[in-house]
């Protein structure tokens, strides 16, 4: 079992808490994000959080969905994702790209080169996700 398998476990036990309103099912996941990735600036980790996460408000009944992504997260910052599960959309694969490169010179060289890797991989670097680069320029 992986790591994120766990953190994915005590994730769903809170977005699936009864007792807990939205908002702090929300702070709680958020917390465990934070706390589930060593070596790794907490700021990278909130802004990926605040993007990926919290593109939208969730919803009471988006949010078991919404979890799904931050095993991923967590596997793509332990250098360990799965490529041919590919779980993240171009646009996701952009903002990891825009936020990791913001804190290049705070990650380890060899994490900074695998994810930037994969970002590149998805033709997700540069510019706007939504536009095609023009090869005639």
């Amino acid at each position: 079992m992986y790591y994120s398998d766990r953190v994915y476990k005590s994730i769903r036990s809170i977005a699936f808490s009864p007792s807990l309103k939205l908002s702090e099912k929300i702070d709680q996941i958020n917390e465990t994000f934070l706390k589930s990735v060593k070596g790794v600036p907490e700021d990278l980790l909130a802004d990926l959080f605040q993007q990926i996460f919290l593109e939208s408000p969730p919803q009471k009944d988006t949010l078991e969905d919404r979890i799904e992504i931050i095993p991923d997260l967590i596997d793509l910052f332990y250098e360990n994702l799965d490529d041919r599960r590919d779980p993240f959309k171009k646009e996701q694969w952009h903002i990891i790209g825009e936020v990791v490169s913001e804190f290049a010179m705070d990650l380890d060289e060899s994490l900074l080169n695998y994810i930037m890797m994969r970002v590149v991989e998805h033709r997700a670097l540069g510019g706007t996700y939504g536009e095609e680069k023009n090869s005639d320029s």
